[in-house]
């Protein structure tokens, strides 16, 4: 299979230098000297067409570039055959994540086409898997006759955002993995949604009745699935609101379902309410006790309202559960940070920025620690995994003129 690049563009630099070519070329074309002969040889009546064709010109060629990548919109109608076991809201959950697949497949052939050649490696698989994450898709019109469901769905994405989205989805492992589960159960549930729709036309009695409930429970459970995705959107675009109400919706569907607990907490805590965050971190322990995410963001939630020894109790679990979660490690330092145990936490930095290189913003521990060097060394390694980071920036400038000033 084909692999594809998703990384930062380049686009500034290019926009930068197109915007100097333009005034420079509008430079060599109307000097003042040339501008004032044409008008002297020209009769008065037509001088001030001129006038307004120059400056028209100039405006058209000094008004500011547009981005390059403009919002798409992808559109794909579906019309799904209804079963005796159908309504119109189990008609409309089939045919809406039918009609998801083919507009992520048409949008990731996209986003296969125009990615640049940066950072990382991705299958068309695996964006297609990513982007549900990060766009959602919404229906246009649907018409229902009892018998034949109708559904016109959309998807509207700026291209560039979303290979921004996909790259900070790749970089959260947990909502990385999140999503790749939901997907695959998503597409067990279709399988065995036309699996029962097929042995529905030949049951009776009470195998009848016992298919159509197990018809009905797949329909809901994928329902579910849709509204989880939905959630993690409305969470990279920072609606956390919205995420909140979506998780919410697959949390009614089904009670038992974890990971929307857990994202749901996460959710909260980004809006700094961390006892709701709390909450559903102790629901899905509930419900999966060895759950090393719920363990983790739980300590992490611990550790904001600064009751830092049950933050470690947590993290520690989390880490017996899964020795190599950098998460966790990272988690742990900061709480050790926050209590003032450096070199507990320059530990704990060390050892997430081993297992995963983004959190080397973790040097301020060394600064801390009076080791500007090996802090600047740290963040430098974030930066360039970040370079857009004004964070990290700001953070290299000001080791970089302390260490400066210390020589």
């Amino acid at each position: 299979m084909r692999k594809v690049i998703i990384g930062a563009s380049c686009k500034k630099a290019v926009k930068a230098d197109f915007k100097r070519s333009r005034i420079a070329t509008l430079r060599q074309t109307f000097s003042l000297a040339q501008y004032k002969a044409v008008l002297k040889d020209c009769p008065t009546f037509c001088r001030s067409r001129i006038v307004l064709a120059v400056l028209l010109m100039a405006v058209f060629l000094l008004l500011p570039i547009q981005s390059f990548a403009v919002t798409k919109v992808f559109e794909r109608e579906y019309t799904y055959q209804a079963s005796e076991a159908d309504s119109k809201l189990t008609c409309r959950v089939i045919a809406l994540e039918q009609v998801k697949r083919l507009l992520l497949e048409e949008l990731g052939t996209h986003l296969q086409s125009i990615s640049e050649v940066n950072d990382g490696v991705l299958t068309k698989d695996e964006i297609v898997t990513l982007t549900a994450g990060v766009v959602r898709t919404d229906i246009v019109s649907e018409h229902w006759d009892g018998k034949v469901y109708r559904l016109k769905a959309r998807i509207k994405a700026n291209p560039d955002h979303v290979i921004k989205a996909i790259n900070r989805l790749r970089q959260d492992h947990q909502k990385s993995k999140d999503l790749a589960e939901s997907q695959a159960r998503a597409k067990k549930y279709l399988k065995e949604i036309e699996q029962l729709k097929q042995e529905l036309t030949n049951a009776k009695g009470a195998a009848l009745k016992r298919k159509q409930i197990e018809y009905g429970q797949a329909v809901k459970s994928l329902s579910a699935e849709d509204w989880f995705e939905r959630g993690l959107s409305f969470d990279d675009s920072q609606q956390y609101e919205e995420a909140i109400q979506a998780y919410t919706k697959a949390l009614d569907i089904n009670p038992r379902y974890a990971d929307a607990y857990n994202n749901r907490g996460l959710a909260w805590a980004d809006k700094g309410d961390h006892d709701r965050a709390i909450d559903d971190y102790n629901s899905a322990l509930e419900i999966k006790p060895r759950d090393v995410y719920a363990y983790t963001n739980r300590g992490f939630a611990w550790c904001k309202k600064g009751d830092h020894d049950r933050a470690i109790a947590d993290l520690n679990i989390a880490l017996e559960i899964n020795p190599r979660y950098a998460d966790a490690y990272y988690n742990r330092g900061i709480t050790w940070d926050e209590k003032g145990a450096f070199d507990s936490a320059i530990a704990d930095y060390t050892k997430a920025i081993d297992l995963n290189p983004r959190h080397a913003k973790a040097g301020g521990a060394w600064y801390m620690k009076g080791h500007p060097w090996q802090a600047l060394s740290d963040v430098r390694k974030a930066l360039s995994l970040n370079p857009e980071n004004k964070e990290y920036r700001k953070f290299v400038d000001f080791l970089e003129a302390e260490i400066k000033g210390k020589k």
